[in-house]
């Protein structure tokens, strides 16, 4: 029976009771830091979430400004176009053989603010005379063979073509020499 009792004392000595709390404080820090580690992950994880869903939303605000650019393009490209007959006419009204009245002034004056206006917004006039022909810009209507112009030069402009904000919106209808 002494022998056990020198065990046991051996076994609740001092020494041995701070390995004891020593090895359970250790298993403790493991846990804490299993949680530290968890809690770590879990806001990496959020993190990464906040950052895609930041992304995702930066793209869809460019996104969303570009279709309403486009659609604002769009319109007035538009009203541009339903515009042109009206340049049409004031232009011949002007070409028209008239003399130097208040009436044919006030005519050149519209014609000249519509232009300026319209120029501010985005809308170009082709210019077509003396160019070479090209599809993109130009509607041939008729062909001629001139021998002191170059082959696929425009000779003369019938209809006068537009683009807005560099989109064709009505080509120059021309008459084109061929050799």
């Amino acid at each position: 029976m002494t022998i056990d009792k020198e065990i046991l004392n051996e076994e609740t000595s001092p020494e041995t009771a701070e390995e004891v709390i020593t090895e359970e404080n250790a298993a403790e820090e493991t846990i804490e830091l299993s949680e530290t580690d968890i809690l770590k992950a879990q806001l990496s994880e959020k993190e990464d979430s906040y950052l895609r869903l930041y992304a995702d939303f930066d793209n869809y605000r460019k996104r969303a400004s570009k279709e309403k650019l486009e659609a604002y393009t769009d319109a007035t490209s538009s009203v541009m176009e339903k515009l042109l007959p009206v340049i049409d006419n004031l232009e011949r009204a002007l070409s028209a053989d008239a003399e130097e009245t208040p009436f044919y002034n006030g005519v050149k004056m519209v014609a000249k603010q519509l232009d300026d206006t319209l120029t501010s917004l985005g809308l170009e006039k082709i210019q077509a005379e003396g160019a070479q022909f090209d599809p993109n810009f130009h509607y041939a209507v008729m062909t001629e063979s001139l021998d002191d112009r170059e082959d696929n030069e425009i000779v003369d402009v019938f209809q006068a073509g537009y683009t807005f904000k560099g989109k064709v919106i009505r080509p120059s209808m021309v008459k084109v020499n061929q050799k």
